[in-house]
């Protein structure tokens, strides 16, 4: 007699924001690898235009300090960073947005445009969000700017260390706000429903989706340390990590299985207790030994 198939485990329970389907960092890379491929020349334009103003605004304190305009270590050469660094967060909150829209859509298999990227839907929301959890950031060009201000190098010294502590916080706090943005454009949350609905979907994924940021980090970084030239591909590559997180988190991506290694297997059907695999009851007693010799080599092989 055969003994009860197994039960099978228990699904994953919907949440209010979709099934989640399963991921590792690998996959992730690897499907985002994909998606980079058939889309490249939209995500490579995509990322020109959001990281050359970022890049030219970046070097504007050092322009004006080569150029003699501010003296180094001046009050006026760290306030001009700090403008420079709101204004850069400004645009990044924006086509951050607009990535993550036009890249959600390539990962759900949605027609993709350019003009996704200035879709301004969940910016002011992201913007306020992003400048709020900045702040702390921001300190350490304040106390440059009162080292400065004082003449008090040792100044300098405290900003770094700041840097350096705060890098852990940070993490710590990004990561369960990471699915923020999304929410605020794909399902139109308020600021604190988004963060309620990102811890909720992260809860449990979090170094999975650490690991897949640093993976996505590393490889953006190569391209940066490649004269910047290679970094028009690798950045791209890069940006598409997060809508297939997200798209992974929600249940939103038709193909889970499409990343690196093969994704994952369908599940297993097992029939109701007390039905056979036919959906009807097994006979009386079960269904008995098998013949001697077994049943022989199955069909096809």
């Amino acid at each position: 007699m055969y003994a009860q198939p197994p039960a099978q485990a228990q699904a994953t329970p919907e949440s209010p924001y979709g099934t989640p389907q399963p991921f590792t960092a690998p996959d992730v890379i690897g499907a985002a690898w994909e998606h980079f491929k058939k889309h490249a020349g939209l995500l490579i334009g995509a990322a020109v235009l959001f990281l050359i103003p970022c890049v030219l605004l970046a070097y504007v304190p050092t322009t004006l300090m080569m150029a003699q305009v501010v003296a180094p270590n001046s009050v006026e050469f760290h306030g001009a960073t700090l403008g420079i660094s709101i204004i850069i967060q400004i645009l990044g909150a924006y086509f951050g947005v607009g990535f993550a829209r036009m890249g959600l859509g390539i990962v759900r298999g949605e027609p993709a445009a350019f003009g996704h990227l200035f879709a301004g839907k969940g910016f002011g929301r992201f913007l306020v969000l992003t400048l709020v959890l900045a702040i702390p950031g921001w300190l350490g060009s304040g106390l440059n700017i009162v080292g400065a201000a004082i003449e008090e190098p040792v100044m300098h010294v405290v900003s770094l260390g700041w840097s350096v502590v705060w890098l852990v916080p940070a993490i710590l706090i990004w990561l369960p706000l990471s699915q923020s943005s999304y929410f605020m454009f794909d399902k139109d949350l308020s600021i604190g429903k988004a963060i309620r609905a990102s811890i909720e979907v992260t809860r449990g994924r979090r170094l999975d989706i650490f690991l897949a940021s640093l993976l996505a980090g590393l490889i953006g970084g190569a391209g940066v340390f490649a004269c910047c030239i290679g970094a028009l591909g690798t950045i791209p590559l890069a940006m598409m990590v997060f809508p297939v997180i997200y798209a992974r988190l929600t249940g939103q991506d038709p193909n889970p299985g499409g990343g690196f290694g093969g994704g994952y297997a369908q599940p297993v059907y097992y029939p109701p207790q007390g039905q056979g695999f036919g959906g009807a009851p097994p006979p009386a007693g079960g269904y008995g030994a098998p013949p001697p010799g077994g049943y022989g080599q199955p069909p096809g092989y």
